[in-house]
């Protein structure tokens, strides 16, 4: 449902994925959709700080999947 809100309500996709990932920590899928709302959103954003926080989060997912194949 995250993926699917990406285009029309970023920030409610932000929210569900973030639920996702936080109910299930190993769930693989979970992370893949994070990483790529969350580097979305940062896209979409202007500010400097907001660019680092969904960058940050983005990246914190990129890192469990790097974890969940090794």
């Amino acid at each position: 449902r995250g993926h699917a809100l990406m285009a029309s309500d970023i920030r409610l996709a932000c929210h569900l994925v973030e639920l996702a990932v936080q109910a299930e920590p190993q769930n693989r899928a979970a992370h893949e959709i994070r990483a790529e709302v969350y580097q979305t959103r940062r896209d979409q954003e202007s500010s400097l700080m907001s660019k680092g926080i969904f960058g940050s989060a983005a990246n914190e997912s990129r890192a469990a999947l790097d974890e969940l194949d090794a």
